[in-house]
């Protein structure tokens, strides 16, 4: 819209007028910035002012800009959304966002900042402004010396008035989490840096040498941001995995059966600071949007489902990372869990994150005619199933197990699953509470039951006859193990029960 105008206005043009003022119109559809057209057309009616290419500015476009702006702002206010009240700007707020913005304005010498406050022990906002201030007089200085009033106007007040609705209408915490918010306003940016790396390049004394500087400083600028495109790009690859995984879990689901989804991803930051002020990752669904939403923005179908965030079982990573739903203790996991619903965790990993089902509580029940195990005359286990998923690499024993209180657990037990080889050695093993570390037994009932889902790994192409999956109980203040008895009443060995595998 502003290039049209311009170019109407030099070449004197009613035809790009009217389609500038077509694409004003269109502007705010595309983004809400776009409500900021008829700013841009008075930017443009001063710098040509400025450059004596008129008189005066001529105040019609703008105007004209104005009204169809006010328009789209009336129609945009009778139609419901989601509001935020963040009230009038105060003066911290209005430097912590300012701060934030002039950082965005020195983006190719702001990683300095990180510098001066690892050396001076000062906090971001003095480093950033003690590094950009001086680096902004220069450029300004060089510029205006070459008669780049124009340029220096344009790109300036193009920055200014992009960032002005941000730095009035929304708080700190909402623009240091939205880095978007300077994709508009980073014309301005290009413009002003592309023009002073031009001058240095331009020149009559050491004309190679100055354009190979220019050039030099180009392609460090160009160097850093591809590198922080590679790790932001690293860090959404790394998340998704999980959102594809539960589209197609979606698809497979009862549309009336809710999912349970724990711990799902909402965000992620590496914990290397490029910058002194903002957040470095990538977000993958905004607080705003529920996991009902993402399902049917790749389904076109609704599938009942509920994010919860589940802290007790949260793993430290080699990155930050940030999670979606509510945050709930035991008890009031518990009363979700007790709906029956299939549950999902997500299973965060340095290099890996995936969903897995872990079970569910409340919707099974011990078969008597099948092999049943009883520890301590509290808990009775039924297993259910155990499966081998072949791979190149390496297969996956995927265990079904069905537990059952038979009388109320006062102390603090938890389960061990180990695969035995030969010699009884042990292989690997899969301990916690069942249903992903989620559901201790002194949290449920008498007559309850819980499906447990466990998976171990053993190599590809293993013999299956020579491997045993060792499952048991033990107090997790001692380390000993409850004793447990076969359905009829006979002792097991070690207090665990074993499991052969075979073909």
């Amino acid at each position: 819209m502003t290039a049209v105008y311009w170019q109407a206005r030099v070449r004197d043009s009613n035809g790009l007028l009217l389609l500038a003022f077509l694409l004003l119109f269109l502007a705010p559809f595309e983004i809400e910035y776009g409500l900021m057209g008829s700013s841009l057309m008075l930017t443009v009616e001063l710098v040509l002012w400025l450059q004596k290419r008129q008189p005066y500015p001529w105040l019609t476009g703008p105007l004209v800009g104005l009204l169809l702006n006010l328009l789209f702002l009336f129609r945009s206010l009778t139609i419901p959304k989601q509001s935020y009240s963040f009230g009038l700007p105060t003066p911290g707020r209005l430097l912590l966002i300012s701060t934030y913005f002039l950082q965005g304005l020195m983006y190719p010498i702001s990683p300095l900042a990180i510098w001066v406050m690892k050396i001076t022990g000062w906090g971001d906002v003095a480093a950033i402004w003690l590094v950009s201030i001086p680096a902004l007089i220069v450029i300004l200085v060089v510029l205006l010396r070459k008669r780049q009033g124009g340029l220096v106007l344009f790109s300036l007040l193009w920055f200014f008035l992009l960032n002005l609705p941000a730095l009035i209408f929304v708080d700190f915490d909402y623009v240091v989490n939205s880095p978007r918010l300077l994709y508009p306003p980073g014309v301005g940016i290009v413009i002003l840096w592309g023009g002073f790396l031009a001058i240095l390049a331009v020149g009559e004394r050491q004309p190679r040498l100055r354009f190979a500087g220019a050039a030099l400083l180009v392609l460090l600028i160009l160097g850093m941001s591809a590198r922080f495109i590679r790790e932001r790009n690293e860090e959404y690859l790394l998340a998704q995995e999980p959102v594809l995984q539960l589209v197609e879990i979606a698809k497979e689901s009862d549309a009336d059966e809710e999912l349970i989804v724990v711990n799902f991803p909402s965000w992620l930051a590496p914990k290397e600071r490029r910058f002194a002020m903002g957040n470095h990752g990538v977000q993958i669904i905004p607080f705003y949007i529920n996991i009902q939403e993402l399902i049917y923005a790749h389904n076109d179908a609704d599938q009942a489902a509920q994010a919860i965030q589940f802290g007790n079982i949260r793993q430290p990573m080699p990155y930050y990372y940030g999670m979606l739903g509510e945050q709930v203790d035991y008890e009031k996991l518990g009363d979700k869990l007790r709906s029956g619903n299939p549950v999902y965790l997500t299973q965060w990993g340095p290099e890996e994150i995936y969903l897995s089902e872990v079970g569910r509580a409340g919707s099974g029940s011990i078969d008597p005619g099948q092999e049943v195990f009883t520890f301590n005359e509290q808990v009775r286990l039924q297993p259910l199933s155990i499966t081998i998923d072949e791979t190149l690499d390496e297969d996956t024993l995927s265990l079904k197990l069905l537990w059952e209180i038979e009388e109320p657990v006062e102390d603090d037990v938890t389960v061990f699953v180990h695969l035995y080889g030969a010699d009884d050695e042990l292989i690997e093993q899969a301990d916690g509470y069942p249903i992903g570390g989620m559901a201790p037994f002194w949290l449920w009932e008498v007559g309850e039951t819980l499906e447990d889902f466990r998976s171990l790994s053993l190599p590809a192409d293993s013999a299956l006859e020579s491997y045993n999956v060792g499952i048991g109980l033990y107090k997790t203040s001692t380390g000993e193990r409850l004793p447990v008895v076969d359905k009829d009443g006979q002792s097991l060995a070690n207090d665990v029960v074993l499991l052969p595998l075979s073909e």
